[in-house]
């Protein structure tokens, strides 16, 4: 339930109104939220209390991010009033705000040093260059995008309102593959119309993606920049909205927000779900493309955490890095 408002100048004790996005920190000791009441606010897990409020946004925050691969130093807010603010994690403080998308940002996504990739409901894709304060606009297609997962900072993979999912390369303005009604036809529940895709998630420097709309079920895709092509690897049963995605650093198990309604909005409601985390354990660990690994290499990067590390998780898509659902 939403908390009473603050008195001015106080730290919330929470969100005023619906929680719609979460980052973890990887010191596991910092949570971040974003919500309906246009903040962002810093947790300590090892009190369960609000730290920080981060304000500045005018409308919700609908995605957070901190980067995958490292150490994250910055975090990065979307908001439906169009713009990505960056913050200090370790200050808890704003750093500068990233202005171009002309309608609400949905999902943001960041691996590598300050790269950053943001969908938006203008049916555009933005990779900026932090640090460089440049930014590469792709055009997503007919449909607002509703979700974005980063596989590399030269790669990723975006999904649309019309059930679309896409791969990208920042060398190319059109995507590498398009994948039409990925999740099929929502039949009478979106009156025949496609699934949308809901959130996205992938392990840094990998070829694999995850992705949940409302069809019943986790998808898993495998994403080969070379070949050009989404090729469908298995999928998990999974009833509602899939509103978040999160994967373990292991490759172990996934854990995905599932909600009766989008997290946005609610256009359509599936009663027989319920407002739930589930656990997908996985029998394989997640794989890192060699090439990308090579590459990595050859900079002197770290790769992925091998299995045996321990079990953090990597947070998508949803942009964000795990929604929960805004359902009852």
């Amino acid at each position: 339930p939403a908390r009473a408002p603050a008195e001015p100048g106080a730290t919330p004790r929470g969100h005023s109104r619906d929680v719609l996005a979460v980052a973890a920190a990887d010191d596991g000791r910092t949570l971040l939220t974003g919500g309906g009441d246009a903040r962002v606010l810093v947790w300590d897990l090892r009190t369960n209390g609000v730290v920080k409020c981060l304000g500045g946004h005018r409308k919700r925050v609908t995605s957070l991010a901190l980067r995958r691969d490292a150490p994250a130093a910055e975090a990065y807010s979307g908001s439906s009033d169009r713009c990505v603010r960056v913050w200090n994690v370790a200050q808890r403080g704003f750093v500068e705000t990233l202005f171009g998308h002309q309608e609400g940002i949905t999902a943001l996504d960041a691996v590598g040093e300050q790269s950053l990739v943001s969908a938006a409901e203008d049916r555009t894709l933005r990779l900026w260059k932090v640090d460089e304060e440049t930014q590469l606009v792709f055009g997503g297609g007919s449909s607002p995008l509703d979700a974005v997962a980063m596989l590399s900072p030269t790669s990723f993979v975006a999904g649309a309102q019309d059930g679309t999912l896409s791969l990208w390369s920042s060398m190319r303005k059109r995507p590498l593959a398009t994948l039409p009604t990925a999740h099929g036809l929502g039949g009478a529940l979106t009156g025949g119309a496609p699934c949308w895709i809901t959130a996205l998630a992938a392990p840094p420097h990998s070829d694999v993606v995850l992705s949940g709309s409302c069809d019943g079920a986790l998808r898993f895709w495998h994403a080969d920049d070379a070949g050009r092509s989404l090729s469908p690897i298995h999928s998990v049963p999974l009833t509602g909205f899939v509103n978040g995605i999160a994967l373990a650093r292991s490759g172990k198990f996934v854990a995905a927000a599932v909600g009766q309604e989008h997290r946005l909005g609610r256009w359509f409601r599936l009663p027989e779900a319920r407002n739930s985390l589930a656990i997908v354990p996985l029998d394989e660990c997640m794989h890192a493309a060699p090439k990308l690994l090579e590459q990595l290499a050859q900079n002197g990067k770290r790769p992925m955490p091998a299995p045996w590390e321990a079990d953090e998780v990597y947070g998508g898509g949803g942009g964000s890095s795990g929604e929960e659902d805004g359902g009852d």
